[in-house]
């Protein structure tokens, strides 16, 4: 994507989105909505100090992240100038949740996904 989400302009703690985050719609003309993978989001909320409040979550990008409408790229903003999101939603608990189970008689394997980082 082009996108970092660090937890300072400089940010010591830095969470690159991978592949698996992308654009989910183009609002009229000003807004890009991002769905952020579940890896991308195991990723944050595994991190400690990063993306739980909008001081300690700023955003990095890469000129190729997107363009405009006639075809010119966004200006950089690099690790140094990374910009402070305007507002931050994290969840109303630090509960975890289930997300999916695969059960695979094959292998004898059950994968369960969880809302945040399990040991």
């Amino acid at each position: 994507t082009g996108i970092t989400i660090l937890n300072a302009p400089a940010g010591s703690i830095q969470v690159p989105l991978s592949s698996g985050s992308s654009v989910t719609s183009m609002q009229p003309d000003f807004v890009v909505a991002i769905s952020i993978s579940v890896s991308d989001a195991l990723a944050l909320t595994s991190a400690q100090l990063i993306a739980t409040q909008v001081a300690n979550t700023y955003l990095a990008l890469t000129e190729k992240t997107i363009m405009d409408k006639g075809g010119e790229t966004v200006t950089p903003l690099g690790i140094g100038n990374a910009l402070r999101a305007a507002s931050v939603v994290v969840p109303a608990s630090n509960e975890t949740l289930l997300l999916s189970s695969i059960l695979d008689m094959n292998t004898g394997t059950l994968s369960l996904q969880f809302s945040t980082a399990v040991m």
